[in-house]
């Protein structure tokens, strides 16, 4: 079946947030507002990502800038193609919910991050998008790579759950978790939440998770 091609500007999302035409394109016809997406802050995600390949085709390098809502993307990667090695590095952002900067125009984007882990940025010059990036500890001595830095005070938890697995966490009432469902279903303190859903826990001691159903879960240890 022949695929359609979108050959002109048309808007993305109609005013209940759905596709008003589907297919591909040769240029970014598509004309995105944020404002239309019919989902809550933590379920936006934009992100941009490019793939750059060397001419003989041994090696490629693969740059990351993203905002999940929930948290924050940056990375680099370097690919040895004829070995199929890679080297990694990324750094998080905490709950950005949309403050990471990316335009609704692809063609006027320039966009940036720079933190204690890393430097990266995609500008628009003219015609050209010129991409920079540099992660001190890339190449770190003790071989680690693809850790990652949260620079807050903040502690992230990650876990699956399906069935009748179960975990309990010790909270400290002065603080507050920040939980966010990535995906499948799952009782946080006997409220069920469902992929997408987020909750906050404040004043509790104990963070009780149970009844997963393929579940997929992040737990922000954060200041109250």
């Amino acid at each position: 079946m022949a695929q359609h091609e979108v050959a002109k500007p048309v808007a993305l999302l109609d005013g209940q947030g759905r596709l008003v035409e589907e297919g591909w394109a040769r240029k970014p016809y598509w004309r995105y507002d944020r404002s239309k997406v019919a989902a809550p802050a933590w379920r936006l995600k934009e992100w941009d990502y490019y793939s750059v390949i060397s001419h003989d085709r041994k090696y490629g390098a693969a740059f990351t800038m993203s905002d999940l809502g929930y948290l924050g993307l940056f990375s680099v990667a370097w690919m040895d193609l004829a070995s199929g090695k890679v080297a990694q590095a990324q750094d998080m952002s905490m709950l950005p919910f949309g403050r990471t900067g990316f335009s609704e125009d692809s063609d006027k984007e320039s966009l940036s991050r720079e933190s204690a882990k890393c430097s990266i940025s995609f500008e628009k010059k003219g015609g050209e998008r010129r991409l920079r990036a540099d992660f001190p500890e890339f190449a770190a001595p003790d071989g680690a790579r693809g850790s990652v830095s949260i620079h807050a005070d903040a502690a992230l938890y990650a876990g699956l759950f399906n069935g009748s697995e179960s975990a309990e966490l010790a909270l400290d009432p002065k603080r507050k978790a920040y939980v966010h469902l990535v995906r499948g279903a799952l009782d946080v303190n006997g409220q069920r939440l469902q992929a997408g859903d987020a909750a906050v826990i404040a004043g509790a001691e104990r963070l009780t998770l149970a009844r997963g159903d393929d579940a997929e879960v992040l737990v922000f240890d954060l200041v109250a």
